[in-house]
């Protein structure tokens, strides 16, 4: 049994339970949560430069969900397992830094069910899988007097055949359909979808499980649209115990979601699908000494999508386009490394990413957009967390640096950089059964004004603080 509670910054509270419960052949899991949030929290307008500090408004929600996990063991070869999924949000949309009030609300709820059953055949298994995913949204603004509903429903039957052709060789192969069914007032009525496919896997590790390789192939199929099959295919080769290189390339394929086509306002009904053809290489260091582990992954990539599907700003709301020919690539990297002495333990990751992702085809005569970096997209990121633990004692601090951004398809106008820096302290108590974590959360320690989106408000500093109960129970069972 685990339980929680913290209070935080601007009214936000939280709360949380979980149970598990095992038995030989069985498991359940329950987790629950609820959340508040008035979200009243100052900040800078740099949009309105006579009232420059102010307080968020019409920005209160409240969250809550049930999860609930069950894994059974029917015999030796068969395994079930059930999870359904509950969540509700109700929350309030604030205005922008142009705008003095926004009376808008919006309520989201969602149930999902989900299965799994599993046959064994000595060392080949059968997977039968279902899925109902039910979703509604109300949307109300009082001043305008707009109420907006809409809900959708997905059924998803999948079936998979893993089958060992040999000592180190796995192929995988199966079906899927997909059917989903919105009705909503801005879908200006019913709206059908039904997508089928064909799916296959190979993979093998050769040399001593040097080199190991993975391809696969899907094909779908829907009745309003020619779907071309896609591909994709990895390599991984390990030349020494502390070197491994990794290669990944695929064709994709992406039609337009219900949301893209039909939402109003803003929906497109004469969007393209997207295609194209992606790739990445990276290499994998290690280096392990007594009580020292370090890592350095660097990876390189390369995307080339026709017909790319961006939501971009028009007038007062956003609308999905299609860019004629995105290249996106980059260079990414992840470094670890871990040092540990008896009760002393250190960790300290980094990451860091340079991203090209530019419009490489006009749309028309007039188009500036040939070149230019995709909006919202920085060329430069990065962050970093150092973690510190001694005994009982735990402390984090991170740090994280997103670059310009640009907002305007022609680059001619952009966010500013910002950086955000966090830290975390906890202290554990430990007794026979159970123990008890205190937690302090400082989050924007700087007091950074910035923007994540154009003229929408973020918090300055704030904190969080709480604890945990988690209580452990085991006793004999009769077999």
């Amino acid at each position: 049994i685990s339980a929680g509670s913290a209070v935080g910054s601007f009214n936000n509270l939280r709360h949380h339970l979980n149970i598990i419960y095992s038995g030989n052949k069985w498991t359940s899991k329950i987790k629950a949560f609820h959340q508040s949030a008035e979200n009243d929290f100052p900040f800078y307008n740099t949009a309105l430069s006579d009232t420059p500090l102010q307080y968020q408004v019409n920005s209160a929600l409240e969250q809550k969900g049930l999860l609930f996990e069950n894994f059974f063991k029917l015999n030796k070869s068969q395994d079930l397992e059930l999870i359904i999924w509950y969540q509700n949000n109700e929350r309030e949309i604030p205005p922008n830094m142009l705008k003095l009030e926004d009376k808008s609300t919006q309520s989201d709820e969602s149930l999902r069910l989900t299965t799994e059953w599993k046959k064994s055949f000595g060392q080949n298994d059968i997977y039968i899988r279902s899925a109902l995913f039910n979703e509604s949204i109300l949307y109300e603004d009082i001043s305008s007097e707009t109420i907006s509903s809409s809900m959708s429903s997905t059924v998803i039957s999948e079936i998979e055949a893993k089958i060992k052709t040999g000592k180190d060789q796995l192929l995988s192969f199966g079906l899927n359909n997909t059917n989903t069914s919105a009705k909503a007032d801005a879908y200006n009525g019913n709206i059908k979808q039904n997508r089928f496919s064909i799916f296959s896997l190979y993979k093998i590790a050769l040399f001593n499980k040097k080199l190991e390789s993975v391809i696969g192939l899907r094909q779908e199929m829907m009745s309003t649209s020619s779907i071309p099959i896609t591909w994709s295919a990895g390599l991984k080769y390990t030349l020494s115990k502390w070197l491994s290189l990794n290669f990944n390339s695929g064709k994709v394929y992406r039609l337009p979601t219900l949301n893209d086509l039909y939402w109003v306002p803003g929906g497109n009904p004469n969007l393209l699908p997207e295609s194209g053809y992606t790739s990445d290489l990276g290499l994998k260091f290690t280096i392990s000494k007594k009580s020292i582990d370090l890592r350095f992954c660097p990876n390189i990539f390369n995307r080339n999508i026709s017909n790319w599907i961006i939501w971009l700003p028009e007038q007062s709301f956003w609308t999905p386009q299609n860019l004629m020919e995105v290249w996106s690539r980059g260079l990414e990297t992840r470094t670890e490394l871990n040092y540990t002495l008896k009760d002393l333990s250190v960790k300290l990751s980094l990451l860091s990413g340079y991203v090209l992702s530019t419009n490489e085809k006009k749309k028309s005569e007039n188009d500036l957009s040939v070149g230019k970096q995709i909006i919202y997209v920085p060329i430069y990121s990065g962050s970093g967390k150092l973690s510190v633990s001694y005994k009982s004692f735990k402390l984090c601090y991170s740090q994280s640096y997103t670059g310009y951004r640009f907002i305007s398809s022609d680059n001619s106008q952009y966010l500013a950089p910002y950086t955000l820096a966090n830290i975390y302290m906890a202290y554990n108590f430990k007794f026979e059964k159970f123990n008890t974590d205190f937690f302090l959360r400082l989050n924007n320690i700087f007091n950074e004004n910035y923007q994540v989106v154009m003229n929408r408000a973020m918090p300055l500093i704030n904190y969080q603080l709480g604890i945990n109960f988690n209580f452990y129970h085991t006793k004999k069972t009769k077999k």
